[in-house]
């Protein structure tokens, strides 16, 4: 994979080949998908209760914090509603930039065929990223595609998103050593 800030995680990922007909729906994707990656910021955002009140234990930092868990809530209740019509596939090894993702399944599919990819990047989010894609290599177990269509925005969250995770795993590591 290229150079640049990536992540690795076992996450739902499946492949299908990209059809002809379905290019007028691109547009459509990547608008969901911005929506989806804005809105996972938003419930990934953890402002500190001080933002809210000043003092910690304060009726209106309490009630903001009521509403957030109803808000977590309802966002996993329609998650499983929405999982049980269609459930998430398995999860894959991958490798995820802004750019592309390098994943391990069986099967594969050929080389420099164009794909759509359908990627649950978090639990938190009752629908899938829908990403077209080329094969740029297949094979022993392993593909790697590029993505395609992206547009400035979508290019721009799926690089926040990517960064936000990267981060994540960098903070575990190190706390993990200190537990150590």
């Amino acid at each position: 994979m290229e150079t640049g800030v990536s992540f690795q995680a076992d996450l739902p990922l499946e492949w299908r080949p990209l059809g002809d007909t379905e290019q007028h729906v691109v547009g459509v994707w990547m608008h969901t998908n911005i929506v989806l990656l804005r809105a996972l910021a938003t419930i990934e955002a953890q402002p500190p209760i001080t933002d809210y009140d000043s003092e910690p234990g304060s009726p209106t930092g309490r009630m903001l914090e009521r509403l957030e868990t109803k808000v977590d809530l309802a966002l996993t209740l329609l998650g499983r509603l929405l999982s049980q019509e269609q459930p998430a596939p398995r999860p894959v090894p991958l490798s995820l930039s802004a750019q592309a993702v390098t994943w391990k399944s069986e099967p594969l599919p050929p080389a420099g065929s164009p794909i759509l990819l359908t990627l649950h990047i978090s639990p938190r989010l009752p629908q899938p990223l829908r990403l077209t894609a080329i094969v740029k290599r297949s094979g022993q177990g392993s593909a790697e595609a590029v993505f395609t269509h992206l547009g400035e925005e979508m290019q721009d969250w799926l690089e926040r998103t990517v960064f936000r995770q990267h981060r994540r795993h960098i903070q575990a590591m190190h706390q993990s050593r200190k537990a150590d």
